[in-house]
């Protein structure tokens, strides 16, 4: 679209690059491996965490919250299958939708969305 185009190229024009941002080693200890988790600390970090869904998820909130004992111990393979194997593939997809800066703005004229 050519209006957040515009807005992008518009904010890089201001930036500063000749600076380069401050750069902070990272001093904290490397993970060499991480153990793998179960159906009590998942469980444990959902009620710390809460459940949140967009509403264009497929899979809205109410339903996992009301079958959350079947999905845990699906979200634990999915999360130690991901440990073992270093990555997310499958899991990396997003729906990205503007959002209606005010509900009383004009949905036909894009600068009253946020990117």
């Amino acid at each position: 679209n050519e209006y957040f185009s515009s807005k992008i190229a518009s904010l890089r024009s201001k930036m500063d690059y000749e600076i380069p941002p401050e750069y902070n080693p990272f001093s904290g200890s490397n993970l060499a491996e991480f153990r793998p988790t179960n159906c009590e600390e998942i469980h444990e970090i959902i009620k710390e965490v809460g459940i949140k869904t967009s509403p264009l998820d497929i899979l809205p909130s109410q339903i996992l919250v009301e079958n959350i004992d079947i999905m845990v111990p699906v979200i634990v393979d999915l999360v130690n299958l991901s440990l073992k194997e270093g990555s997310m593939e499958g899991l990396k997809s997003a729906v990205i939708a503007p959002l209606l800066k005010g509900s009383s703005l004009d949905h036909n004229i894009l600068k009253n969305f946020r990117p």
